[in-house]
């Protein structure tokens, strides 16, 4: 029986266009673009103007190239909803990382020199979501925090609870607090590398843990879009 993704596949081969597609097989935009995800995973060779309007095409070509900062759905915006950010994400996918991924998984003995130094390696950004926040364990990152800011950069901390003895601190040295009610635990540094797992990373580990590091703009983009970690 053929897979649904292989049929999609075969019709982009045979001309079809994507809007015929979308209402001859009455199938929404997420999901098609899952089918082209699945494909490419699968090893079928995707063309990815299949994806995109020929008006905008060169362009969104630029834009994925240029500014990988951006979410899926902010990409969707500046092209005025022209194309899905569920279209944008496999464009991402077929263009990009989609197969090969650089990651690495560690325990609570071995992560904590490797994560410092992406954080001191940090240009731009870092971003932590945690559970909760209290006691000093996150000073150990304040220099590679400052360093961040001191380059005009942000440090953001999305957290749930954050003790009271602590807070002002953190807000007087210029890192930005967000309330969010999440249980992910997990760090994007530059939009490029992501760490996530069971550790809070902002508190000493507690028992047994395990964390994977992987290098990937695609990666760091579908989270931000997972965990709506827009700032």
């Amino acid at each position: 029986m053929t897979a649904r993704h292989e049929t999609i596949i075969r019709l982009f081969r045979q001309g079809q266009k994507l809007e015929s597609i979308v209402s001859g097989w009455q199938i929404g935009e997420a999901e098609l673009a899952e089918l082209v995800i699945q494909a490419y995973r699968a090893g079928e060779t995707i063309n990815p103007d299949w994806l995109a309007p020929r008006s905008i095409r060169d362009h969104l070509k630029e834009v994925l190239a240029d500014r990988p900062d951006l979410s899926s759905v902010q990409v969707s915006s500046l092209f005025k909803g022209r194309i899905s950010p569920a279209l944008v994400q496999a464009l991402r996918v077929v263009q990009g990382e989609g197969r090969g991924l650089e990651t690495r998984v560690m325990n609570e003995a071995t992560y904590a020199e490797a994560f410092l130094d992406d954080l001191l390696g940090a240009r731009r950004e870092i971003l932590i979501v945690a559970p909760e926040l209290k006691g000093d364990h996150w000073r150990r990152y304040l220099e590679a925090f400052l360093r961040v800011l001191h380059q005009e950069g942000q440090v953001v901390i999305f957290c749930r609870k954050v003790s009271n003895l602590v807070e002002d601190e953190i807000r007087e040295r210029g890192i930005e607090l967000i309330e969010k009610h999440s249980n992910a635990r997990l760090a994007v540094i530059d939009r490029q590398i992501l760490w996530e797992g069971s550790i809070n990373f902002l508190l000493p580990p507690d028992g047994e843990e395990h964390l994977r590091r992987s290098v990937s703009k695609l990666q760091c983009s579908e989270i931000l879009d997972i965990h709506d970690l827009e700032v």
